[in-house]
């Protein structure tokens, strides 16, 4: 793993050197690389023996034949060159998730003339296949499923294309200095058997909810809980709102990672849980890790803050 990792920083240093890790990369020839694939290196291997066929029985057509074997493949080498050239690739987003689903890298690419059968893959990711891209963006959603949870950088990400006959790979990387959270997976439990208390030593009460009463409508807004829009506000001037209500029984609460049951991993997926559905119940609460305390606070930012900070536990 030592000697993976060491092999890895060396190739993003030359990477680096290369420019490859600029948020909008145009494919040219200082980052362009093209090697025969294994189909291309076979047809060579027999266009050579054919070639030497023809020179051992000195027929002429034999090797010429050879010879226009191997002008394929230098035809293959020009053209994929120009295919995957001046192809530029944009940095879009990234998303942070659970460790099931992985994280995803949004990358929007284009180019001036038709690039052809460009697949896009990076480490722990399934590879994307794009048959066709032209000067429109095309914006391409790479998912990666990382092993286990916590903080990494994004991966070193390889365009390649075999265009036309498969006989060249042409390919290049594009590297980005930032960092994604995978979240623990969340397992259900209740919040009484979570035994949590708040800073009034009410224990779980402090979570349980009463009668809402109505309040009015807001401007909806991300991280918002989806039960509550107002699709009446919604049919009648197109834009989604959110219903308000006053709970009657509203208070603080502190998920205590201590308190949780099972083992230090299955204690972080509790409390990915718990965060998610507090947070779904519009609960103000906060959280307790070995070395971290978030106060209590809710929406989505804090929400996040609070994964991100389970993730890295």
């Amino acid at each position: 793993m030592k000697i993976k990792n060491f092999i890895n920083r060396k190739i993003n240093l030359q990477l680096i050197k290369r420019k490859h890790d600029k948020l909008l990369l145009t494919l040219k020839h200082q980052n362009l690389y093209v090697l025969p694939s294994k189909l291309g290196w076979l047809f060579i291997l027999f266009s050579i023996l054919i070639f030497l066929l023809g020179s051992n029985y000195q027929n002429n057509l034999i090797i010429l034949t050879s010879y226009i074997l191997l002008s394929i493949v230098l035809v293959s080498v020009v053209q994929g060159y120009l295919n995957l050239s001046d192809t530029k690739i944009e940095f879009v987003s990234k998303q942070n998730n659970y460790l099931s689903a992985g994280y995803q890298v949004n990358l929007a690419l284009s180019n001036p003339h038709k690039l052809h059968n460009l697949v896009i893959e990076s480490e722990d990711s399934y590879p994307i296949l794009c048959p066709v891209i032209d000067q429109n963006k095309t914006v391409l959603t790479l998912t990666v499923k990382p092993a286990q949870r916590g903080k990494y950088p994004l991966p070193r990400i390889k365009l390649y294309s075999r265009f036309p006959f498969g006989f060249v790979t042409v390919w290049s990387y594009v590297l980005y200095d930032q960092n994604v959270f995978v979240y623990p997976d969340p397992i259900a439990i209740s919040f009484h058997r979570s035994n949590q208390t708040n800073d009034t030593g009410e224990g779980d009460l402090a979570i349980t909810k009463g009668n809402d009463d109505f309040e009015g409508v807001k401007t909806f807004q991300k991280g918002d809980n989806f039960a509550r829009i107002s699709w009446k506000h919604y049919a009648k001037q197109h834009e989604l709102m959110a219903k308000q209500f006053n709970n009657l029984v509203r208070k603080d609460v502190m998920f205590d990672l201590q308190l949780l049951p099972d083992n230090f991993e299955t204690k972080l997926q509790y409390l990915s849980f718990l965060v998610t559905q507090a947070h779904q119940e519009e609960v103000r609460f906060g959280i307790k890790l070995p070395k971290t305390i978030i106060e209590p606070n809710q929406g989505f930012a804090h929400l996040t803050h609070c994964l991100e900070k389970i993730s890295e536990a």
